[in-house]
């Protein structure tokens, strides 16, 4: 099993289905977040075994305190992914994600 995480926007989720679609018989979970698109695109994927979206928000366009209590929320949501990836005995991930300009990928 495989985790692949990413989103936000669609151009990150694309992303994540082009390469889904590429290894369609491995078994994977999605981590997303219930801000953005990503249960809109993700949450009836049959692909996925298991799909799980956590209490997240972009740091991006947030004022001080904003971006403090996103940062809290993605450390938070850290520590629940972790726990779900262990469950689910996940052998890698697959993540998507923004710096700056350019979207990036890690496997």
């Amino acid at each position: 099993m495989y985790s692949m995480c990413g989103g936000g926007t669609g151009g990150h989720l694309v992303i994540i289905k082009a390469v889904k679609e590429q290894i369609e018989n491995t078994p994977l979970v999605y981590i997303g977040s219930t801000k953005g698109q990503d249960r809109k695109w993700f949450k009836k994927d049959d692909n996925f075994q298991k799909s799980y979206f956590l209490d997240t928000r972009g740091v991006v366009n947030q004022g001080f305190l904003g971006k403090i209590k996103s940062l809290y929320m993605l450390l938070e949501s850290h520590s629940k992914s972790k726990k779900n990836l262990k469950r689910e005995w996940c052998k890698g991930g697959i993540f998507c994600w923004r710096i700056l300009i350019s979207s990036h990928c890690i496997c």
